[in-house]
């Protein structure tokens, strides 16, 4: 299943520890990297998926406020909208290729948003 995303998609999908997010897209290497902890975890697709539409949305400047974090009001401003916007993404293109995943939704469940919300205060700090 990897090997198909890395290649109908174009990135590349690699596993190392990360400190602060559980994945990440890097728009400079075409790379989703994601924390080695999810390797053989049953939410790996999904967030797979969540990290691609980063990708449709750098390459369509969708978000781009959030996804090049040039103005701070903007990306707090636009932040949860950008993650809820990966979030339909994902849903849709799971649902596209028929893989049988559920995918959670994750920027809509009130626990993750809270997090989110968190996660974005502490970086306004940096």
């Amino acid at each position: 299943m990897l090997k198909f995303i890395s290649k109908y998609y174009g990135v590349k999908i690699k596993f190392k520890t990360l400190n602060e997010e559980l994945a990440n897209y890097d728009d400079n290497t075409k790379s989703i990297e994601i924390d080695k902890s999810f390797k053989n975890s049953k939410d790996l697709i999904p967030i797979i998926f969540h990290e691609l539409g980063h990708k449709y949305c750098f390459e369509h400047n969708i978000y781009k406020h959030y996804h090049y974090e040039t103005n701070w009001v903007i990306f707090k401003l636009t932040a949860l909208k950008a993650e809820r916007y990966c979030d339909r993404y994902a849903k849709r293109e799971i649902e596209k290729h028929k893989l049988n995943v559920n995918y959670p939704m994750y920027y809509y469940q009130p626990n993750c948003v809270r997090l989110f919300k968190k996660y974005i205060k502490s970086k306004q700090k940096l």
